[in-house]
């Protein structure tokens, strides 16, 4: 059973190196063409973000969202974490990984978890 509650009240005491008092972890998720797809051959497509009435053929709306992250988004947020010195960890769908080989070999993310997914 999962633990709701916490420390509440009574963190522990935590030192961080160097004094410091904040960790932040960063993790981009590559999931860009494991989502259901018409034109890829699913029987329906993704309903997720605006999409209120799901096409049943193919749906060019729906398929920008997602090939953003792969043509356009990537690069971008890869160049940020670069630019700030800020290492990240890349986080991977299988299909994602099969259908886009070129983002999983940049060796940009300082670590990179991958699970299989869809």
């Amino acid at each position: 059973m999962r633990d709701l509650r916490g420390y509440g009240p009574n963190p522990p005491a935590v030192r961080w190196p160097d004094g410091r008092r904040l960790a932040v972890s960063f993790v981009v998720n590559f999931e860009e063409g494991a989502e259901f797809s018409v034109r890829d051959g699913d029987a329906r497509n993704e309903a997720v973000y605006e999409v209120i009435d799901r096409q049943d053929g193919p749906d060019p709306c729906i398929d920008s969202h997602f090939e953003f992250g792969t043509r356009t988004g990537w690069w971008r947020l890869a160049e940020l974490f670069e630019a700030h010195g800020a290492p990240f960890t890349l986080s991977a769908c299988g299909r994602a990984v099969e259908r886009s080989p070129w983002l999983a070999r940049d060796p940009r993310p300082a670590s990179a978890s991958r699970r299989s997914a869809r």
